[in-house]
């Protein structure tokens, strides 16, 4: 087959099937809304090629090169495309769907609304990438190379991310669901409005990091630390934070709600206005923290130490404080409210429906 009699067959809409195009000159061709299936293509080079809309399905792209062109629309769908080029290419609206991508190259990549699902990315490159509203779905993603990458209201859904290089990665307005991201250093980096739900993050570091209006509802953060964090307006609810570390965090109108947070330290951090209703804070230490307008109404409080923290109108309804030492605290705290209390306690009995009587009705 000759590159011209490619080109008219992608013109004409006609599915190139089961050919072996390597070495093929591309150059200058225009091959917008080629369809090709279970062709070989590896080792070619597509960086002077038209190729927008285009559909590659099942072929062999294994180091393949894109270059630092615009590409808009392309799909790969199960190909085998290790060591693939796309290194500072323009990507629009790319999707690659169940592909091999080991070891391929898209460091410093511009991608823009591009989906990668159950895709192999082990070592895959997206260093100094700019993402923007795109997703990796169900991707195996060990070696991922994201360091100083930029993702935009991006996503990460579900994946082992233990051994994925994420330093200095940036974030805003992103969602890494379910991720494993266990004993992960995030210290420093910019993690604003970044959801982390249901995430696994034992053991990570948050030292510093720029958290505000993130979000870890029912993460598993035990033994994390986030000192110095700036966390102001974060959602931790339903989270395991138990032994996790927040001393000086920035944490007003921080949400702790439901969490289990057992021998959490929270010495020296600002938690005025923070929400710990219904939270397990057992032995958890409040040392000088700022906890002014906060709300702890009917946490577990047993063993909690508030020595020289400011507790100013700090709500404690209901809260158990057994043993917990209060000695030395600032201000004045709200305790119970008994009228609510009595309106906690309150179970009405299940309205039960009369029976009817009447024309056509059973004796």
């Amino acid at each position: 087959m000759s590159p011209e009699a490619l080109r008219e067959m992608a013109e004409a809409g006609v599915p190139v099937i089961e050919r072996d195009l390597r070495g093929m000159d591309l150059r200058g061709l225009d091959l917008s809304k080629l369809v090709a299936v279970k062709c070989n293509l590896a080792g070619q080079d597509f960086s002077e090629t038209r190729m927008d809309e285009a559909m590659l399905a099942e072929c062999e792209l294994g180091g393949a090169r894109f270059g630092a062109a615009r590409r808009e629309g392309l799909m790969l769908v199960k190909c085998r495309a290790q060591g693939l080029d796309m290194a500072a290419a323009a990507l629009v609206g790319l999707m690659l769907v169940e592909c091999e991508l080991a070891e391929a190259r898209l460091g410093t990549a511009r991608l823009e609304r591009c989906m990668f699902v159950a895709c192999k990315m082990d070592g895959l490159d997206l260093s100094q990438a700019a993402l923007d509203t795109c997703v990796l779905m169900r991707c195996t993603i060990e070696r991922l190379r994201l360091d100083d990458a930029r993702l935009t209201n991006s996503a990460i859904l579900e994946g082992d991310a233990t051994t994925a290089d994420l330093s200095r990665m940036a974030i805003d307005g992103g969602l890494l669901f379910k991720l494993v991201l266990d004993s992960r250093d995030f210290s420093r980096q910019a993690l604003a409005r970044v959801n982390f739900m249901q995430s696994s993050l034992r053991g990570a570091r948050f030292d510093g990091a720029e958290l505000t209006q993130s979000i870890f509802i029912g993460a598993d953060l035990a033994q994390a630390s986030f000192a110095g964090a700036r966390a102001s307006a974060v959602m931790f609810a339903r989270a395991d934070i138990s032994r996790a570390g927040f001393s000086g965090a920035g944490l007003n109108m921080a949400n702790f709600s439901e969490t289990k947070g057992d021998l959490a330290d929270f010495s020296g951090a600002d938690l005025s206005m923070a929400q710990f209703t219904d939270a397990s804070l057992r032995g958890a230490r409040f040392v000088g923290a700022n906890l002014s307008l906060a709300d702890a109404s009917n946490a577990r409080l047993e063993a909690a130490d508030f020595s020289s923290a400011a507790i100013d109108r700090l709500k404690l309804h209901a809260a158990a404080l057994h043993t917990a030492l209060l000695g030395g605290a600032r201000g004045d705290p709200i305790g119970t409210d008994e009228h609510r209390l009595v309106a906690e306690a309150y179970r009405p009995a299940p309205v039960q429906d009369e029976p009817t009587t009447g024309p056509g009705s059973e004796p």
